[in-house]
């Protein structure tokens, strides 16, 4: 490096300007990689979580359709126990509002002629939201009847 005068900043020459350049990009590629590994273990562990969770939503829907038959203490404690694990790791089950359907967070599997339309007549599959996502649709069976305004 040059220097000009004792108060002049140092003359940087063309391969040290690129060298710098060049250590600047790296840095920025090495961070972008780092970033974008942390966000893909994450990915990969929401992705996992979510696997396991919807494969105890069927255990839970096996011990509920169960439950139809049997009446049995030892059941309802595993259900109970279930049902507490899956509430520790964000999993709630959707509740329908005035059993309006919401193509949002439900599917419509079946069509129920004596229920006015867009109303949920019966759930044949409770659907689970994990947080603010949706876990597991619910199976719903939803009014088609058409109802005319009385004047």
């Amino acid at each position: 490096m040059k220097q000009s005068s004792k108060n002049a900043k140092p003359i940087k020459h063309k391969a040290e300007v690129d060298w710098e350049d060049k250590y600047m990009r790296a840095m920025a590629d090495y961070q972008n990689l780092e970033r974008r590994i942390i966000m893909q273990a994450a990915k990969n562990k929401n992705e996992a979580n979510r696997e396991l969770l919807l494969q105890l939503l069927e255990i839970l829907d096996d011990i509920e359709k169960a439950q139809i038959f049997v009446d049995n203490e030892g059941l309802k404690l595993i259900k109970v126990k279930l049902i507490t694990i899956l509430e520790k790791n964000g999993v709630t089950e959707i509740k329908f509002e005035n059993n309006t359907f919401d193509p949002n967070i439900a599917e419509v599997v079946s069509l129920d002629s004596e229920t006015p339309q867009n109303i949920i007549s019966a759930v044949l599959q409770k659907g689970y939201m994990l947080g603010e996502m949706l876990l597991r649709p619910a199976q719903v069976q939803v009014g088609q009847k058409l109802t005319v305004p009385s004047d």
